[in-house]
């Protein structure tokens, strides 16, 4: 091999060309010079190449920040229905890569919580029984027993549901299961 210095209009074509973000194999093909002289080249004047090395993203920005806007919304329930609604907007994703998405965006799956459901109807009772009963003691209270109707199955998921919550985040209505019961209290 050949060890050959490099002129200095050489030397300043390779930098001129680096900081227009050319790449070592375009330059090394231009100007006939190794990529290893192009590469020491750019450690000397020290460049650092701005052009993205590795596969591309296949989410884009816009895409990312929509997926992430919608799970918060409780438009999508699950990464299949983002998934399949971004193919039908024309991007090519499976629903690991929202997956992805969503846990680098520090959210994480759980389980839903069963909550009641607070219609305006169940509100106002709400109130009503607080509004009722604000004068009692705590002795008042030992004699009464409350009971949501708890039903306990040993086999089954009993349709436990998933949901993304972002870390940091209070749960919201969509994440939280309704139960379609109201609560019981009766005095003893």
């Amino acid at each position: 091999m050949v060890n050959r210095e490099i002129s200095e209009t050489q030397r300043n074509a390779i930098i001129s060309a680096l900081r227009r973000g050319k790449s070592y194999d375009i330059i090394s093909n231009e100007l006939h010079v190794s990529k290893g002289s192009i590469s020491n080249i750019a450690k000397e004047v020290d460049h650092r190449s701005v052009l993205q090395a590795g596969r591309p993203k296949k989410l884009t920005t816009y895409d990312a920040r929509l997926v992430l806007r919608r799970f918060n919304a409780g438009v999508y329930k699950t990464a299949e229905h983002a998934a399949r609604d971004l193919r039908g907007l024309g991007s090519d994703i499976c629903s690991q890569t929202v997956r992805n998405l969503l846990k680098s965006s520090k959210f994480k799956a759980r389980r839903k919580p069963t909550a009641l459901p607070l219609t305006h109807s169940a509100k106002k009772a709400h109130l009503q029984f607080a509004k009722k009963y604000i004068d009692w003691t705590e002795e008042d209270w030992k004699g009464v027993v409350f009971s949501d109707e708890t039903k306990i199955n040993r086999l089954g998921s009993d349709g436990k549901q998933w949901t993304w919550v972002q870390e940091g985040r209070p749960l919201q209505d969509h994440n939280q299961m309704e139960l379609g019961i109201s609560p019981k209290y009766s005095e003893v």
